[in-house]
């Protein structure tokens, strides 16, 4: 039964990434992982999502959920929400620690978005597999007006997609979308004083 996994999102359609490289660098790089500090301030700053909202969000490797879903395939995959849980293909999932800066910057991106239906699932009051049935309902709603486009045009991933579609305005204008900008860096060290005089510079932090 496919439905679901419905609930998910393919990073080269959102871009992607965000976690504690303390944590990631353990010898537990398949445990459940947390947003860093820079992270948690880059995502709140742009998409408006609570900082306390942002701190319980844990993020998954796929096969930590029985349906081992999202199933996109890893290059690079893309994620599926339940809750405050971020399920991410394993290749999303290790891309904070890994060499590839580009597949940050998807991770970043993607997280971006889906750190928006983390927001919905707690400002609903809804668990993990409440949101998930909500989530599912919607779609179905969607496909019935929508058709193939149910996906892109569902209220609650319109209002997600904002997420993504801010961070990579505020990239574009402050050097451009790409693996060596600055606040992918701060991010990736979790360089919170540095990411905050960022923001502050580019006019997006008060």
């Amino acid at each position: 039964m496919q439905v679901p996994c419905l609930y998910k999102r393919y990073a080269d359609l959102t871009g992607g990434p965000g976690i504690s490289m303390e944590l990631a660098l353990s010898a537990h790089v398949n445990a459940p992982q947390r947003l860093n500090e820079a992270t948690v301030l880059l995502l709140g700053t742009v998409t408006g999502v609570p900082v306390p909202c942002l701190s319980t969000v844990e993020l998954r490797p796929r096969d930590h959920n029985w349906l081992h879903a999202p199933w996109y395939g890893d290059a690079p995959g893309g994620a599926m929400v339940l809750g405050d849980r971020i399920y991410l293909s394993r290749t999303l999932f290790h891309a904070p620690w890994g060499q590839d800066t580009t597949l940050h910057l998807q991770w970043l991106l993607l997280l971006a978005h889906e750190v928006v239906h983390v927001h919905q699932a707690a400002r609903a009051q809804r668990g993990r597999m409440r949101f998930g049935l909500w989530a599912t309902g919607r779609y179905v709603l969607s496909f019935l007006r929508h058709g193939v486009n149910a996906h892109d045009r569902a209220p609650f991933e319109v209002e997600a997609e904002r997420g993504r579609q801010q961070l990579a305005a505020l990239f574009k204008r402050t050097g451009g979308i790409h693996g060596a900008h600055p606040a992918l860096h701060l991010a990736r060290m979790n360089d919170v004083e540095g990411m905050r005089r960022w923001l502050q510079q580019v006019g997006a932090y008060s």
